[in-house]
């Protein structure tokens, strides 16, 4: 059956498991959002270390990164080949798996920042 068992779908399968990971990251692009606002709050109403400025800059790029790459997976690709909707598949189940990583990361950033900032 192999890593990806997509070959033997259907047509509207495929839609399906499609819609599941495009559904999938754009809930991480509206968390991508949403801590991009909270950063570009705290860093508005001056409530940031200086010394941490750095930690910040990484969370902000790891989300960044996050956002464009959710992006280039809910980008709207209608196929009528079912190859080319696998090949769409696995780059968007690709992608996704990366973007569940560096979310990971970010977290874990956010949350050594808060641990970092409790004592200043």
């Amino acid at each position: 059956m192999g890593k990806y068992p997509y070959n033997n779908l259907k047509h509207e399968e495929l839609y399906y498991h499609l819609n599941v990971v495009d559904t999938k990251c754009a809930t991480l692009l509206q968390l991508s959002g949403i801590v991009l606002m909270i950063g570009t709050v705290s860093l508005a109403s001056d409530i940031i270390s200086n010394n941490l400025l750095w930690l910040l800059s990484t969370i902000f790029t790891i989300f960044l990164v996050i956002s464009f790459l959710s992006l280039s997976v809910v980008w709207l690709h209608w196929s009528k080949s079912n190859t080319e909707l696998i090949k769409i598949l696995k780059y968007r189940t690709r992608v996704y798996n990366i973007c569940v990583i560096l979310t990971a990361i970010g977290l874990i950033s956010i949350a050594v920042y808060v641990f970092c900032t409790l004592g200043t």
